[in-house]
């Protein structure tokens, strides 16, 4: 949780550093559903939320949860981390990367991928990404992701 607390304390920093935009048309919202696997066998399925805050045109930073179930922890990940996109008109490829924590039993996590976002208005998008996980304790881990995502 610590790592978490610092990443988004860092978030706080450099947006006081961003351009000019006013502050709600950096702020995005996504929907996601996510699928992991570390064996290409047994899959765990999840609906997510993230928020996304512009640095810049290609910098942002990314705060995400997600969960699949409600018997124990409704919020099974959160994820925090950098995203980097590259926009070439309607359809932007992205790296995104950062840390997490899986719980209930807090194992920090690294994470790192690519992605794809289409722009479908000037607001709504859509995209699909896969990122590789990987902690101390657990094998590395596969991630998709198919959201929509909205831009204030």
């Amino acid at each position: 949780m610590k790592t978490l607390g610092i990443l988004a304390a860092m978030t706080l920093a450099l947006a006081s550093f961003a351009d000019e935009k006013a502050i709600a048309d950096k702020i995005g919202v996504d929907v996601l559903a996510t699928t992991r696997t570390s064996d290409l066998k047994h899959f765990d399925h999840a609906t997510g939320v993230r928020v996304g805050y512009d640095l810049s045109k290609r910098i942002g930073a990314v705060l995400e949860v997600d969960g699949s179930d409600f018997k124990g922890s409704v919020v099974e990940n959160a994820f925090a981390g950098v995203k980097l996109t590259f926009p070439t008109g309607r359809v932007s490829p992205y790296l995104i990367g950062g840390f997490g924590m899986k719980f209930p039993d807090k194992e920090e996590y690294l994470a790192g991928g690519l992605g794809l976002s289409v722009a479908i208005t000037e607001k709504v998008s859509v995209f699909s990404e896969a990122l590789g996980e990987k902690s101390k304790r657990t094998s590395t881990t596969a991630r998709f992701s198919v959201g929509v995502g909205y831009r204030f």
